[in-house]
């Protein structure tokens, strides 16, 4: 029942969003990632890389420049 409230397709990127305020936020998809501020944010889990993105990376998510869409075009480097 758990995983069927927290659907997520497969080869969709999905990240968890740790707040200054301490607050946690998860699953996060790219699309939220545009409503948050970077100033706001503390720590992005990428689930899929099992990594902690980049203040570079965070950047871009939160800006919605070029994201990649899978899990394959994380293969390649950012742009």
């Amino acid at each position: 029942m758990a995983h069927e409230l927290n659907y997520t397709p497969a080869g969709i990127l999905h990240y968890n969003v740790q707040f200054k305020t301490g607050a946690l936020a998860n699953p996060v998809t790219d699309r939220a990632m545009c409503a948050i501020r970077p100033a706001d944010i503390d720590v992005v889990w990428i689930v899929e890389r099992k990594r902690q993105a980049t203040p570079e990376e965070i950047r871009k998510l939160c800006n919605g420049a070029a994201k990649p869409s899978s899990r394959k075009e994380w293969e390649g480097d950012w742009r």
